[in-house]
C-alpha cells in the first residue's frame, strides 16, 4: 500500500532521512554502498507546474524522459504551500498522456511515485509509477476529507 503524502516537504524529509539511513550518513561510516536499495512507494495529489525535458548522456537520468515540476495543493492551507519538487518519468508514461488537453499547468494530479535509494540515487531519485488528472469536484472532495477528523485519521494510519 502507498502512503498517502500532502506534503512534498514532508516527502523529501522522509526520503532524506532514510537516504541517510541507507547510506550510514551519521554514524561515522561515509562509505555508500554501490548497490541499489529497496524502494518505498507514495501517493501525493498535487497540481501540475511543467514539464523539463531530460540531458542525455547524464546517469541519473538515463531510463528517464522528462521530470514533472509539481506544488502543493492551495486548498490544504499548509505551511508549505509553494513547496515544489520534480518528479523523473519514462517516455512511455509520458507518451500516454501527452495529447490530452486536460493536461495543463494548474491541473491537480493524483499521483503514485516510487523512491529509489542507492548510490547513484544520491539524493533519492522519485519516479512515476502512474498518474490521473482529477475533476474539479474531485479535488474538492479531497481536500474538504483530508481536513476532516476522518481524513485526520486516515493520514495518521497511512503514514505510520
Amino acid at each position: 500500500m502507498s502512503q498517502l503524502i500532502v506534503d512534498l516537504k514532508c516527502l523529501k524529509d522522509k526520503a532524506a532521512r532514510k537516504c541517510d539511513v541507507v547510506n550510514n550518513i551519521g554514524d561515522g561510516n561515509t562509505k555508500k554502498l554501490d548497490r541499489i536499495h529497496s524502494s518505498e512507494r507514495f501517493r501525493i495529489v498535487a497540481r501540475l507546474v511543467d514539464f523539463l525535458f531530460c540531458e542525455s548522456g547524464k546517469r541519473r537520468t538515463e531510463g528517464f524522459f522528462c521530470k514533472m515540476v509539481v506544488r502543493n495543493l492551495h486548498c490544504l492551507d499548509i505551511t508549505n504551500g509553494e513547496e515544489g519538487m520534480c518528479l523523473y518519468m519514462s517516455e512511455r508514461l509520458f507518451s500516454v498522456h501527452k495529447d490530452d488537453p486536460m493536461l495543463v499547468s494548474g491541473q491537480v494530479l493524483d499521483i503514485r511515485i516510487g523512491v529509489w535509494y542507492g548510490v547513484h540515487q544520491s539524493p533519492p531519485l522519485f519516479e512515476i509509477i502512474d498518474f490521473k488528472i482529477l475533476s474539479k469536484g474531485d479535488v474538492c472532495t479531497y481536500c474538504e476529507f483530508i481536513r476532516s477528523p476522518l481524513g485526520e485519521s486516515f493520514l495518521n494510519i497511512s503514514n505510520s
